[in-house]
């Protein structure tokens, strides 16, 4: 069953999301599924968008797995597509795309309390963590003028070669954090 209440969301910003996934339907309404461009398909044909919010809606799935019981949904899932499934945007517009992609979704459901969840960065301007204009158009739509203030939770740690178990959580301290 999907949650009792949809006063609460979390949206994701990634690849778009499978809405007729079976353990996601329940909390994905229809209505809730965007892309950046209306020219693009829905869902994902990339996968990544789709487990995000897996683990969005229900967290660690090992305890929920070995268990019996009823699993309790405690918000909804927004999902805004905001990379095309071939090619990539243009880098110059990322903080462009992003702020579009959120407002998208504050306009479906205005009133509702959300966080905005992003796994998506890049390595175009990645200057050892000094800002870019992607990260400053994410931090004036999270903040900007003060009265009106979005959670945005953004990865950190997307090392994208010679990645192995053992050297990850090491190779986390001496990498940068991509943009944004």
């Amino acid at each position: 069953n999907g949650p009792e209440s949809t006063d609460v969301a979390v949206c994701i910003l990634d690849t778009g999301v499978t809405q007729a996934h079976p353990l996601l339907a329940p909390a994905l309404d229809a209505a809730d599924v965007h892309v950046y461009d209306p020219g693009w398909p829905g869902g994902d044909t990339r996968g990544h968008g789709t487990n995000m919010a897996g683990a969005a809606l229900y967290g660690d799935l090992m305890p929920l797995l070995a268990g019996n019981g009823a699993v309790s949904l405690t918000h909804v899932l927004e999902s805004v597509k905001v990379l095309p499934d071939v090619g990539e945007n243009e880098p110059r517009l990322y903080g462009a795309i992003t702020r579009e992609s959120i407002g998208r979704v504050e306009v479906q459901e205005p009133d509702r309390r959300r966080a905005f969840c992003m796994a998506v960065t890049s390595d175009f301007e990645n200057d050892r963590g000094r800002p870019s204009s992607w990260s400053a158009a994410i931090d004036q739509t999270s903040f900007g003028d003060g009265t009106t203030q979005r959670l945005v939770l953004i990865s950190a740690g997307n090392i994208r070669e010679g990645l192995s178990k053992a050297n990850y959580p090491a190779r986390n301290e001496t990498e940068p954090i991509e943009n944004p």
